[in-house]
């Protein structure tokens, strides 16, 4: 399996992350977003083989550098 590309487009009104995650081809909306200065949280959902699951993401914006973690329910994966 080769590697997926995530795009992550955000938009951040006051404390509140607004914005879509878009992944094989499927586009969700965030959910339970927040920003702050110390970085970020949301989760959205994801079809898999599994049905829907929730995909929490944790991250950190230094600079021009965007990293964090998605935690799925097989494990942690850090971008």
């Amino acid at each position: 399996m080769g590697a997926q590309e995530v795009v992550f487009a955000y938009r951040v009104e006051g404390a509140a992350l607004i914005g879509t995650v878009t992944f094989a081809g499927n586009t969700v909306e965030v959910e339970n977003g927040k920003a702050t200065q110390d970085g970020f949280t949301h989760q959205y959902k994801m079809k898999s083989p599994m049905g829907k699951v929730n995909i929490q993401v944790n991250g950190k914006v230094e600079g021009e550098k965007f990293w964090g973690n998605l935690k799925t329910p097989m494990g942690s994966l850090p971008f």
